[in-house]
């Protein structure tokens, strides 16, 4: 994700990005539905070895980086749209796609015929972890980040 996000800032110098919008607060379903979706990617996509976390984590670093570049000339409003909920977010991607390299992890040592266990309560935990993880960005991405973003483009 550190690769595609340092590739996505190059994309971003080339080609400029204003500061997106602020989201009104009722959107606040929709931005934890998505980030949601892509924690279940990033988790299942284990089970065909890792393809799809794989997948994800370079497109997220991706736009990630090119959002980043296009609002290097702006800091403020690069640190007010994405630090508040950012760390939370991305926490949870890293948590959620170290999930997914595991379940992998567990299928190459079925096929080899290796004993492999999967301790259901810590899988519980680390989900739990996720989702609180994720609510917690969506409730600030909605109603907090957007006060703090004054100006658009």
């Amino acid at each position: 994700m550190l690769l595609a996000t340092l590739a996505g800032w190059g994309v971003g110098q080339a080609n400029p990005v204003c500061a997106p919008r602020p989201l009104p607060g009722n959107y606040i379903e929709t931005t934890l539905i998505n980030n949601l979706r892509l924690a279940l990617i990033l988790s299942f996509g284990g089970f065909v070895l890792a393809i799809p976390t794989v997948a994800e984590l370079v497109f997220n670093g991706l736009v990630l980086g090119s959002a980043v570049s296009g609002l290097l000339k702006k800091p403020l409003i690069l640190a007010a749209g994405l630090l508040p909920h950012g760390g939370f977010e991305i926490a949870s991607y890293i948590i959620a796609a170290s999930v997914g390299f595991r379940l992998t992890r567990l299928e190459i040592d079925l096929i080899r015929g290796r004993d492999s266990r999967i301790d259901v309560k810590s899988i519980g935990r680390v989900a739990l972890t996720v989702v609180i993880l994720l609510v917690l960005a969506a409730l600030i991405e909605t109603f907090i980040t957007p006060p703090l973003l004054t100006s658009g483009c």
